[in-house]
């Protein structure tokens, strides 16, 4: 149309989008209505699934819940880790999509729920969520599993009631940027995510109070006083979270959705399924042609550690049964490495394999120097064979003439729903 010096106002082109749209995947009461078709065709393809629909008492539709089958088979096999976000629908319904994204082998997104809500993101919908989400994985499956939010209001007192078991924590990039605008310097954004990338305990505790000592040092201490450190900081959480202290999972999930949440009801659940289901049939392919302990990034890391490691001398101090401890140095550096064989777990007072679930390097020189190997001692969902598993099972793409048979007008010629 700017070819031809004809410009079309915005709201104009939003208009004739919506009519696209509405002609092509058909009108929102039409939507509305095959919502319970299409989650009783979708439940035949994959039983195990979950998907619930919430009606108010004069039946108007409230809410939609889905928790596929494959997401609940791959939970053993991911990191214990969930980030979890909502996002506003941008369509003909107004209403709030909330989704909980896992992490497997790779550090990469593995869908698990969504929830649609007529209406703005609030602490009931919250619990709504996490409690549908907590019952469709089964109980304790969440156990010691590290739950990351942008610490919407109310939030915590949902986990409290919903999710006891988990380990509640803040994503770090908003808790900075709240930090810098509460205490009016911008450098504090820089500050804390520093603090929270610190996985040592006595470093973390001599940046802090370095910190204070700042210009502004006492508001940022009173603010960040008020949010127990196992919340954003890497050296006091009470779980693996691999180093990765944001919600971003989830917002990079959010942003793979932004096409999904322009369309109707019906269509938007069709095509978040899809994508589900591709990305799975995907990386089932990629994890056929790994042959090593670890997935490619990962096996290099290892690698790359194990020539490091070789750099610090390992010397055993105390040894049990059970328990070998040891003191590790190089140059002036020094730490404590302790070997629980029976459990294949090593700690060091570095911080870090607690918090990753996995050797460090002063702990790699330790196991090497018992003739022992140090990738035993990794967490099994780092492990190829656990990504493998992860992807093993398999989202239905439901064919849509399945569940409507009334109108045809929006299926291409394999009797599927044309993509947006």
């Amino acid at each position: 149309m700017l070819e031809k010096g004809v410009r079309v106002k915005k709201t104009v082109a939003g208009d004739a989008l919506q009519i696209a749209r509405r002609n092509t995947f058909g009108d929102v009461a039409t939507s509305f209505s095959l919502l319970k078709s299409f989650g009783d065709a979708f439940l035949d393809q994959s039983p195990g699934s979950v998907f619930e629909i919430s009606v108010d008492d004069e039946k108007r539709f409230t809410s939609l819940f889905v928790f596929p089958e494959a997401a609940k088979s791959a939970l053993p096999f991911l990191r214990p880790l969930v980030c979890v976000d909502a996002t506003f629908l941008k369509g003909p319904v107004q209403g709030t999509l909330m989704s909980c994204v896992g992490m497997d082998a790779t550090g990469s997104i593995f869908p698990l729920s969504f929830s649609l809500f007529m209406g703005n993101e609030s602490s009931n919908t919250w619990k709504d969520h996490l409690r549908k989400t907590r019952d469709a994985a089964g109980p304790s499956a969440f156990k010691d599993w590290v739950f990351i939010t942008d610490r919407p209001r109310g939030i915590e007192s949902v986990f409290s009631q919903v999710l006891p078991e988990v380990h509640h924590c803040c994503c770090v990039l908003h808790l900075a940027k709240s930090v810098a605008t509460q205490c009016g310097c911008v450098d504090f954004k820089d500050v804390v995510i520093k603090l929270s990338s610190i996985v040592s305990k006595d470093e973390f505790n001599a940046e802090y109070k370095a910190a204070t000592k700042l210009k502004g040092g006492k508001k940022l201490d009173a603010y960040l006083s008020k949010i127990p450190k196992k919340m954003w900081s890497n050296a006091f959480r009470e779980a693996p979270s691999f180093l990765h202290g944001t919600s971003n999972l989830a917002e990079r999930w959010n942003g793979l959705l932004l096409e999904p949440r322009h369309h109707n009801p019906l269509q938007c659940i069709i095509m978040i399924l899809r994508l589900v289901s591709s990305m799975i049939v995907e990386r089932q392919t990629s994890a056929r042609a790994l042959t090593r302990t670890f997935p490619d990034k990962a096996h290099v890391r290892y690698e790359a550690d194990l020539v490091l490691s070789r750099c610090w001398r390992s010397r055993t101090s105390k040894e049990t049964d059970t328990v070998t401890q040891a003191e590790v140095s190089k140059g002036g550096s020094s730490f404590i490495v302790e070997v629980f064989r029976q459990e294949a777990k090593v700690t060091c007072t570095c911080g870090l394999p607690a918090n990753i679930a996995a050797p460090c390097i002063h702990a790699m020189a330790t196991l090497e120097d018992l003739k022992l190997r140090p990738k035993d001692f990794f967490a099994s969902y780092h492990t190829t064979a656990s990504y493998r598993s992860a992807y093993a099972g398999a989202v239905p793409a439901v064919p849509f003439n399945r569940c409507c048979p009334v109108s045809t007008a929006h299926l291409n010629s394999q009797g599927n729903c044309r993509e947006g």
